[in-house]
């Protein structure tokens, strides 16, 4: 997570819970994405509530 994603994280008073890396998995190709379900399953668990994603962009 980058400076300004975690200063709005502390601004905003969240708790960072766990950190959910997805980066060269192509959802486009139906690969399994195990950091992906995995987030999924803490949602469906109530672990988490809230998301702040990072988008890396690739030139």
């Amino acid at each position: 997570m980058n400076e300004e994603k975690k200063m709005w994280v502390i601004f905003k008073s969240y708790e960072i819970v766990n950190y959910y890396e997805d980066a060269g998995i192509s959802a486009k190709t139906g690969n399994y994405r195990p950091e992906f379900e995995r987030l999924k399953s803490d949602i469906k668990a109530k672990k988490i509530n809230t998301i702040v994603a990072l988008k890396h962009h690739q030139y």
